[in-house]
């Protein structure tokens, strides 16, 4: 996330001037977004939205834009009733006036949100509202690239394990002939190194 977030960040805060980026997620156990990135919070402003997850829908412009999966914006956000009071003012405690909200989406489907805060009174152009609801549409696909990876990564160590603990002895081919597995048993039944064996054919 870090690694998508920075150059996005760098981006924003040079073309829209932007103080502050977080990155919420839906979270997979409970109907939340918990905060995954952030770049310009305080520690205070940080530990606050790792500790208190945001509704979706009304309580916060970011809980709004995922349920609507439409972007939101306001203007004044220690005087906007679509914000709840506590959130209000964290948000004036770092001195954020204005925020936008994006839905992160994937095939019409809301992951999550991209919230840009400004800490100047900051009007809202069509431009910079179709430039972010464009940067939020890659940035879902992108985070959603990042899980189906961990995923698949998390399998296969599942896999690799599960045949490690065979008590049979196992031997993957290519196409071509070539060993490119083995599990620990075959090198017990053949007396063989792995090393030994690995991309080479019989």
């Amino acid at each position: 996330v870090d690694a998508i977030i920075g150059p996005l960040f760098t981006y924003i805060a040079e073309k829209f001037s932007a103080s502050g980026v977080i990155i919420f997620e839906k979270d997979r156990l409970v109907d939340a977004l918990h905060m995954t990135g952030n770049r310009g919070l305080s520690e205070q402003e940080a530990t606050y939205f790792r500790e208190h997850p945001l509704p979706i829908g009304e309580g916060s412009l970011s809980g709004i834009a995922f349920l609507k999966k439409e972007p939101q914006t306001s203007t004044r956000v220690f005087t906007d009733e679509r914000i709840q009071k506590d959130l209000r003012t964290m948000l004036s405690i770092g001195h954020h006036i204005s925020a936008s909200a994006f839905p992160l989406t994937v095939y019409e489907q809301a992951v999550g949100v991209l919230v840009v805060f400004y800490n100047t009174l900051h009007e809202f152009s069509e431009e910079e509202v179709s430039i972010l609801s464009m940067l939020s549409r890659f940035l879902g696909i992108s985070l959603e690239n990042i899980h189906n990876m961990q995923s698949l990564v998390a399998e296969k160590e599942k896999t690799k394990s599960m045949i490690n603990s065979l008590q049979d002895g196992l031997i993957v081919y290519d196409l071509n002939g070539a060993i490119i597995e083995i599990n620990p048993r075959v090198e017990e039944l053949l007396w063989v190194k792995r090393a030994d064996i690995v991309g080479k054919s019989l």
